[in-house]
């Protein structure tokens, strides 16, 4: 039985044996903590008084098939780290298609939950025993933006000769994103700066800084019709971050709304330079032809061919325009979006000066939009 049913009976059944009392905070938390082992209190604490709450890193999940004495198991095998200053909870969910795929009403799901108090990491392996398509981990309270995110577990490597029990143990090490040589600046860091020219009306343009008066960031969600004209932030699982999963996004224009990536090196030498690029948050549902149809023919709505419409990656064959700089001179780059990866893409390699390296985008494409993530620089030995 799995962890989420075990919640639901509990919780179900806590209800109806209650049904028309008064029960206290202090009452439930016990209920809660003698029934799962879990104080639940300082999660109410947190979300009562606004305090601080927990923030969570994850490593990019390894996905496993290995065989017991029986046949075939699948590891997935993570970190984490709770860099908050409260304790909090992760939820992990794994997805297996059933009969008809994840949408023919078929499909099954393993779950578990994870405590981990203010500075602590943990390694987890789960292991199952069905073929696991995705994985979603929700950090239900917390200060992570998206408080939740998913990623396909697309091909497993084989290895039968590597411990296949499920575990979750403390580590001294924390999760890291960045390895030596490796100089990398997002949009939420100091080294990123952007310009945006807006040609909307005055009271637009007036009304939206009113908007945005405060020094809280707020994000927008993509909308794949709509794409601002001014560089905003918007957030999806798909984007680089820590714990916040941003990026800005402005829609194509003459090149006047730049972003500018800063980045001190130490070393001279040459470097490749890489820029990351959110593919899964730039596919969108695609118009086509349904099975057994003909181009133009119309057909009743409901039908085969007009449920199936495809995913596909708008933005394919559309350029990006860096320009990659330091003190020495600089070089234009077109990068062309063509067979590109999910996530890091190297763009070049160039010399740098030990000095300050910078990266410019504009939005000047021929495609519907440009997006503004993260630049790493590696230094080549």
């Amino acid at each position: 039985m799995s962890d989420q049913v075990i919640f639901d009976d509990f919780f179900y059944y806590y209800l109806e044996d209650n049904a028309f009392t008064e029960i206290s905070l202090d009452k439930f938390a016990e209920d809660f903590i003698n029934e799962f082992n879990i104080d639940i209190v300082p999660y109410f604490q947190a979300v009562h008084k606004g305090g601080s709450l927990p923030e969570f890193l994850f490593s990019t999940p390894e996905y496993i098939q290995s065989r017991d004495n029986i046949g075939d198991v699948y590891l997935i095998r993570f970190r984490i780290s709770n860099i908050g200053d409260t304790k909090g909870m992760v939820d992990v969910s794994l997805r297996m298609p059933g009969m008809r795929g994840f949408g023919g009403g078929g499909a099954e799901s393993e779950k578990r939950m994870y405590e981990l108090d203010p500075g602590i990491s943990k390694d987890i392996q789960i292991t199952v025993f069905d073929v696991p398509r995705l994985l979603t981990i929700n950090t239900l309270v917390s200060g992570n933006i998206p408080s939740s995110f998913s990623t396909f577990l697309r091909s497993a490597k084989v290895n039968y000769n590597t411990e296949i029990g499920e575990y979750e143990r403390i580590t001294t090490e924390r999760v890291s994103f960045r390895n030596e040589g490796e100089y990398i600046v997002d949009n939420e860091d100091e080294g990123f700066e952007y310009i945006s020219v807006s040609n909307e009306s005055k009271l637009k343009q007036y009304i939206d800084s009113r908007k945005g008066s405060s020094d809280e960031i707020i994000y927008e969600s993509l909308n794949p019709w709509r794409t601002p004209a001014v560089w905003t932030p918007v957030a999806h699982t798909a984007f680089y971050g820590a714990t916040v999963r941003s990026a800005l996004v402005s829609s194509r224009g003459d090149g006047g709304n730049i972003v500018r990536w800063k980045e001190k090196l130490p070393e001279a030498g040459f470097y490749d330079v890489f820029v990351y690029i959110p593919l899964s948050a730039m596919m969108d549902r695609m118009p086509g032809r349904g099975r057994g149809g003909t181009r133009g023919e119309s057909r009743p709505m409901g039908e085969m061919g007009d449920r199936q419409r495809r995913t596909g990656f708008r933005d394919q064959g559309f350029d990006y325009r860096y320009t990659v700089s330091s003190h020495v001179g600089s070089n234009e780059v077109i990068f062309t979006l063509n067979n590109i990866e999910e996530g890091w893409n190297k763009i070049g390699t160039f010399y740098f000066p030990a000095d300050t390296a910078i990266i410019e985008l504009s939005n000047q494409t021929a495609g519907r939009r440009v997006f503004a993530d993260a630049v790493k620089w590696v230094k080549k030995p």
